[in-house]
């Protein structure tokens, strides 16, 4: 068993992974709490456990090359992203639209809404992959 390299409790990240885990009867075993994708990185590639990271940010990450990425057909994540405000916002209101638009454009990976699948035929990509050096472990 390998452990995991994570941000310190309270990360949204962290908990779904550790959710996930749980529900699947497999072990959390924290081996180092750190704030920062590229220390996270660094660490994974030290062989010191595995992480979790999106690949635009391994992709740009000096580390990429030092890590190696295992695919995880089975791990879905999903995330609620809200915009709070009070209903009074007066001059706010244009860029709180604005904001809330490229949001939503952003979360979408730049399309303007959700890719529509027939049913039966959904494939998941998976927007995280986890990494990790010189170890041979998998989720089952």
């Amino acid at each position: 068993m390998h452990p995991w390299i994570v941000n310190p409790a309270g990360c949204g990240g962290r908990e779904l992974l550790r959710g996930t885990l749980s529900s699947s009867r497999l072990p959390f075993k924290i081996g180092v709490e750190a704030y920062g994708v590229e220390l996270k990185l660094a660490l994974v590639a030290k062989g010191l456990g595995l992480g979790l990271v999106l690949p635009k940010i391994l992709q740009a990450s000096p580390f990429r090359k030092e890590v190696r990425v295992i695919p995880v057909s089975d791990f879905r994540p999903r995330v609620s992203t809200w915009v709070l405000h009070s209903p009074q916002v007066g001059k706010l209101s244009g860029p709180i639209s604005s904001f809330r638009a490229t949001l939503k454009q952003r979360l979408l990976n730049g399309k303007s809404q959700p890719a529509k699948r027939k049913r039966g035929t959904e494939k998941f990509a998976d927007p995280r992959r986890l990494v990790q050096r010189d170890a041979q472990v998998g989720l089952h």
